[in-house]
């Protein structure tokens, strides 16, 4: 999966923010999405607070990522990248809807866990400006 995740990452990068090929690299995708401080554990949650990648698939095939970060009160949505393909399907949306939907599943086992983050905003990177 995880060269089909960073596929994806390349594609939605070059398409979406008109990156360069080079400029949307292996090593920074890792240093970008994969690599984490956080450490997926904890007797609490099935999977541990972390980071994680959610897959949204269809018809066997990724076609968008969720990062997100679980932590002992919230749960903070880090990027989403997907098929430009699908972008008719409203896949931000779509995650946004089930990330929430995870928030109140977690706080059901979790009751700490009271706040979902859709990411955060940076006015000098264009980047994450909304359309």
């Amino acid at each position: 999966m995880y060269d089909e995740s960073y596929a994806l990452f390349k594609k939605y990068q070059i398409v979406i923010h008109k990156e360069d090929e080079d400029e949307c690299s292996e090593s920074m995708f890792e240093g970008f999405l994969v690599e984490s401080p956080l450490q997926a554990k904890d007797d609490v949650l099935p999977h541990g607070f972390g980071s994680f990648h959610q897959h949204y698939i269809l018809d066997g095939k990724i076609i968008a990522v969720g990062v997100l970060d679980i932590l002992p009160k919230c749960v903070s949505s880090v990027y989403l990248y997907y098929d430009p393909d699908y972008s008719f399907l409203s896949l931000g949306t779509y995650s946004a809807l089930r990330e929430l939907a995870l928030t109140r599943e977690l706080h059901r086992i979790c009751p700490d866990i009271s706040y979902y983050y859709m990411g955060f905003y940076i006015d000098s990177w264009q980047k994450v400006e909304v359309n």
